[in-house]
């Protein structure tokens, strides 16, 4: 079994395994959760084929995305970690990233994963900065990057097409 990298009251945040394809292929299938994307919904192909960056960029980094796994009966409900960019907007930055299952929406599940996913990334991997980059769109994400704590820096050319930023920095705790 993965070890978990997050848990929450009802959700355990831990690295991707291949029995998890299933699960996030009908997360990642999905019209409406792949509004926002670049790709569209995705096959059941191309989903095994994330996964296997998402192994490789944990490989490399030591973090990345995350299952995000239901306590109560395990299924996987989506992802949620930090994935690091060399550049965005002129600087290499780490963002928070969140995708759920359409049948868990408006329960606080993505606020959760997010918030314990931020959480880790500055108590365990001792970052100062996490970005979030998001479609002005959409403002279900807006809101979950608001309600755990992150405020809009500025709008930015991320590859071709504008996303807005929203930051999290590491409070000084030793004041």
């Amino acid at each position: 079994m993965t070890p978990v990298v997050a848990q929450t009251n009802r959700l355990n945040l831990r690295q991707f395994e291949p029995d998890d394809l299933d699960d996030l292929t009908e997360v990642l299938g999905n019209a409406d959760v792949m509004t926002y994307s670049l790709t569209g919904p995705l096959t059941h192909e191309e989903v095994q084929e994330h996964i296997r960056r998402y192994c490789a960029h944990w490989h490399r980094w030591g973090y990345g995305l995350c299952a995000v796994v239901h306590r109560t009966d395990g299924k996987v409900i989506g992802y949620c970690g930090l994935q690091y960019f060399d550049e965005i907007d002129g600087r290499p930055e780490i963002e928070v990233g969140y995708r759920l299952n359409r049948d868990y929406w408006d329960c606080g599940y993505a606020s959760e994963a997010a918030a314990a996913i931020v959480e880790f990334g500055f108590a365990v991997l001792g970052l100062e900065r996490i970005i979030a980059m998001i479609d002005p769109r959409n403002l279900r994400s807006i809101r979950v990057a608001e309600k755990i704590g992150l405020y809009y820096e500025k709008d930015a050319d991320c590859g071709g097409y504008i996303d807005r930023i929203y930051v999290a920095e590491r409070r000084n705790t030793a004041e």
